[in-house]
C-alpha cells in the first residue's frame, strides 16, 4: 500500500469519508454534476472516488501525512489543480483551518444513570470526546409518517397497559 493510500485511510478515519472541497462548500453539487456529465459511466465512477491531496506539494518536499493532507474527490482534485497558485494556496489554508476546527471540538460531559423501578441507580458523569462519535441527524416526519408513528405508539401503549393490568390483579 502506498504512502498516499495510508495517509488517505488515516484522514478518512479521523475526518470522515467526505471531500473537503464539498464539506467547505467551495463547489456546489450542481457544478460538480454538470462536469461529471462530460464523462462516460466508467470514467464518472473514477472521478467520484476520493483521493489524497498534498497541501505542501510532494515536489516541494511535502510528505504523505494526515497533517499535510486533505481528502478530495477526483473531480474536485482536477478542478483544484486548474486554479491559480494563489487560489490553491488560499484553499489549502482553508483545508488546514477546517482540520483544526474538527480537531478542536470541545469535550462535553453527560450524566449516565441506570433507571430502575426503585429510582435512579449508579448515576455518574462522564466526559465524552465529540470526535469519537458520529452524529445522526434527526429526521422530520411527514404528516403521513407522523400519523403512522402515533398509531404505532398508541397500540404499543395499549399492550403495555394491558400487561400492567394483569399484574395488578
Amino acid at each position: 500500500m502506498s504512502d498516499n493510500s495510508k495517509a488517505k485511510r488515516k484522514l478518512i478515519l479521523k475526518y470522515g469519508k467526505k471531500c473537503f472541497i464539498e464539506a467547505l462548500g467551495l463547489r456546489t453539487k450542481e457544478e460538480i454534476n454538470q462536469e461529471l456529465k462530460l464523462y462516460g459511466k466508467k470514467q464518472r465512477k473514477i472521478m467520484d472516488e476520493l483521493t489524497y491531496h498534498h497541501i505542501l506539494e510532494k515536489c516541494k518536499g511535502g510528505k504523505s501525512t494526515v497533517e499535510n493532507g486533505a481528502i478530495l474527490r477526483n473531480i474536485n482534485h482536477q478542478w483544484f489543480n486548474r486554479l491559480s497558485s494563489e487560489q490553491q494556496k488560499q484553499i489549502n489554508q482553508l483545508f488546514q483551518e477546517y482540520k483544526r476546527k474538527l480537531d478542536n471540538k470541545e469535550k462535553f460531559q453527560i450524566c449516565v444513570s441506570q433507571l430502575t423501578t426503585k429510582g435512579v441507580k449508579k448515576a455518574k458523569k462522564i466526559t465524552v470526546d465529540v470526535k469519537e462519535y458520529i452524529s445522526i441527524p434527526l429526521k422530520d416526519f411527514t404528516p403521513e409518517e407522523f400519523k403512522i408513528y402515533q398509531e404505532h405508539k398508541q397500540k404499543r401503549n395499549e399492550r403495555v397497559f394491558k400487561k400492567f393490568e394483569n399484574i395488578e390483579r
